[in-house]
């Protein structure tokens, strides 16, 4: 398994900056938190590493997917290669309601499938939950539902 071409938010941030220079508007004390968050052509993007960096998350504003087509190359090249694995819309909860979704893309190139598991049968945490989500590996959600579990969410 090859490694990420960078595994922190400071080795990313500077990534992203060279490549997409001033178009890219930093809210640079959030790459301190483990993340990058700021702007493209003034729409918002963030973008976070788990797993020591071998899992890669990309939110972006619904006016902002046109992005993508930039962002997903750039970011698989990041990720040695391996293309996203899933993507569905992540809604936030902020105090009683959820947030507008944002379209999000999911790369992982040390365990893919326990990446989907965990994705779809555990709960995201602070009140996050997903919708819509696509599989982009050609399997259907049903290969990784634990049906035991009763604490599904997204479904």
């Amino acid at each position: 398994m090859e490694k990420p071409k960078v595994d922190n938010a400071w080795g990313l941030y500077e990534l992203i900056d060279d490549k997409f220079g001033n178009r890219f508007v930093s809210d640079y004390d959030w790459s301190l938190y483990g993340w990058v968050s700021g702007t493209i052509d003034s729409k918002r993007i963030r973008i976070s590493f788990a797993d020591e960096g071998n899992t890669l998350f990309i939110s972006i504003d619904k006016d902002g997917e046109y992005l993508l087509e930039e962002l997903i190359p750039f970011l698989t090249d990041i990720m040695a290669n391996e293309d996203p694995i899933c993507k569905f819309d992540l809604l936030r909860k902020c105090k009683d309601k959820y947030e507008e979704p944002v379209t999000t893309y999911l790369w992982n190139i040390d365990n893919p499938d326990k990446k989907l598991t965990e994705l779809i049968n555990k709960d995201l945490g602070y009140g996050a939950k997903w919708e819509n989500l696509e599989l982009l590996n050609g399997k259907e959600i049903s290969d990784y539902q634990d049906f035991e579990d009763e604490n599904k969410k997204g479904l």
